[in-house]
C-alpha cells in the first residue's frame, strides 16, 4: 500500500519507539532493536484500518523476524454520544475503546497470554458538548468499549463487533450519577 508507514515500540509514546516506510513492494526492515523488552507494531496508511501485532520479547540480537504478508482492509469508524440517565449530554466523558484485529497476538507463544500487551490496541477519546464521540481508522474485530466521566459511575463494557470499512449503528452510552 503506496504511503503505509510501520512502526514499533514497547508502549504508546514510548521513547523506544521505531518508525519505517514502507517500500514500494510492501517491505520494510527494523534494526537494532532493544532484545529486553516486547515490542508491538504497528502498520496503518491512509483511508485505510490500522493493523496492530505484538512481538515476542525473546529476540536475539541480530535475529530477524518475519511477519509475513498483513493486509490493510478499509477503515470502520466506531460513533457514539454519552448521555445521563435523563438522556442530556455529558461534555468531557473518557470514551475506552480496547480490543483489534483478532489476529493481533498471532506471534506470540500461548504462555506469554495478553497480559504483557496490556494496552497494546487501547484508544480513549472524549465526548463533545453534545456527549458525541467518534473513533476512527479501526480495523474489523471484537473490541470492549467503556465509558467513565467524574461526575458518574463507569458504564458497564460493552462487547462491539466492528466490520472492515463500515460505520458500526451509532451507540449510547448511559452513565449513572454517584
Amino acid at each position: 500500500v503506496a504511503g503505509a508507514s510501520f512502526s514499533t515500540g514497547p508502549g504508546t509514546g514510548s521513547s523506544d519507539a521505531v518508525q519505517a516506510l514502507v517500500n514500494d513492494d510492501g517491505s520494510f526492515a527494523l534494526q537494532d532493536l532493544r532484545t529486553d523488552i516486547a515490542y508491538h507494531v504497528v502498520v496503518r496508511a491512509p483511508r485505510y484500518g490500522r493493523l496492530r501485532y505484538a512481538l515476542p520479547g525473546n529476540l536475539a540480537p541480530g535475529q530477524t523476524f518475519d511477519l509475513g504478508q498483513r493486509s490493510l482492509g478499509p477503515p470502520a469508524a466506531l460513533l457514539g454520544r454519552v448521555v445521563d440517565a435523563a438522556g442530556r449530554p455529558i461534555a468531557g466523558a473518557y470514551v475506552r475503546l480496547l480490543g483489534g484485529n483478532a489476529d493481533m497476538q498471532r506471534f506470540l507463544e500461548e504462555e506469554a497470554g495478553s497480559s504483557s500487551q496490556a494496552g497494546l490496541n487501547d484508544r480513549e477519546v472524549r465526548s463533545d458538548q453534545q456527549g458525541l464521540f467518534t473513533i476512527g481508522e479501526l480495523c474489523a474485530g471484537s473490541y470492549t468499549l467503556t465509558a467513565r466521566s467524574r461526575r458518574h459511575a463507569k458504564a458497564e463494557k460493552q462487547t462491539i463487533e466492528i466490520t472492515s470499512g463500515l460505520t458500526a449503528p451509532p451507540i449510547e452510552i448511559v452513565l449513572q450519577s454517584v
